[in-house]
């Protein structure tokens, strides 16, 4: 399975669509659904956060995904969250690897929600 992701990473192209910045006052609330899909990145701050019915408790420096279509909820804490949103879209090459389109439709990559703590923010965070 992972290796199909990888495989899906790799071959894709992908164009980034927008990047925004926002800052959430403490014990604000925001739903916001994707146009695309996207990446977020908190930069300061805590929250609590719903990615299509996936709880995450973040802080500073955390990442969330979700794919086009993915509902965001956020409950900023105290002190506020700060964030940036990422988004991107996709394109598989046509002709090559017939076998591409198949990973898709079993298991898409760019749809799918997850988040984490990196191992290195502060690289992520100069890029």
């Amino acid at each position: 399975m992972w290796n199909n992701y990888y495989i899906l990473w790799n071959y894709a192209a992908v164009s980034i669509a927008d990047i925004r910045y926002m800052e959430l006052r403490p014990t604000e609330e925001l739903t916001y659904k994707f146009p695309a899909s996207t990446f977020v990145f908190t930069i300061q701050g805590k929250a609590y956060v719903t990615i299509n019915d996936q709880k995450h408790e973040v802080s500073r420096f955390y990442i969330l995904h979700g794919g086009k279509g993915s509902v965001l909820h956020i409950e900023a804490g105290q002190s506020g969250l700060n964030l940036f949103y990422l988004m991107y879209k996709v394109s598989l090459p046509s002709g090559g690897r017939t076998d591409l389109g198949n990973m898709m439709e079993h298991m898409n990559p760019f749809q799918l929600t997850y988040g984490f703590a990196p191992k290195s923010p502060i690289v992520l965070l100069s890029k």
